[in-house]
């Protein structure tokens, strides 16, 4: 079965609330499927030809959120922890990773919402929208065209509010 399959019946396990059997078909789609972060650099002889292997950060951090719904709490939260972890070992090599952290942080914080742990909830927040503000002024600054124009406006937006 492919990965988009595996990931479509996850989905649809979940909505029939057999969450356990979705987070065991998720995890196989894990073991067939391939993340790339966005620092990722293609080598020129590598080819890449199933994109149905691809995996999104999106996809990843389903299993947090399956885990939770199944009060498996502490695991969730290791889960997003480890990938969090990963992502980090990554950001200094690429300013999308940045945005990929901002956003494991808001899934994490999503999930500490849902169990009432808003002081922690709070620090996660506050830990993705500064990574995201850092992102914005990395790119406003970058030496790409297309970036410095494009995100200067999003900085000064910041900086107003």
């Amino acid at each position: 079965m492919k990965v988009g399959d595996l990931l479509k019946k996850a989905t649809k396990l979940k909505k029939e609330n057999k969450v356990e059997e979705a987070i065991q078909v998720l995890d196989e789609a894990y073991k067939k499927g391939i993340y790339e972060p966005p620092s990722h650099q293609m080598e020129e002889d590598e080819e890449y030809t199933d994109f149905d292997k691809l995996l999104t950060l999106q996809d990843l951090v389903r299993k947090a959120k399956y885990l939770q719904e199944i009060g498996k709490i502490d695991a969730s939260l290791t889960y997003l922890d480890e990938l969090i972890k990963n992502t980090s070992s990554r950001a200094n090599y690429s300013v999308w990773e940045i945005d990929e952290l901002s956003n494991v942080h808001n899934h994490k914080a999503i999930v500490l919402k849902k169990e009432k742990r808003f002081n922690e909830e709070f620090i996660e927040r506050l830990k993705s929208y500064c990574l995201r503000g850092i992102s914005a002024n990395l790119k406003s600054a970058s030496k790409d065209k297309f970036l410095s124009e494009n995100f200067i406006p999003v900085l000064k937006i910041c900086w107003i509010q």
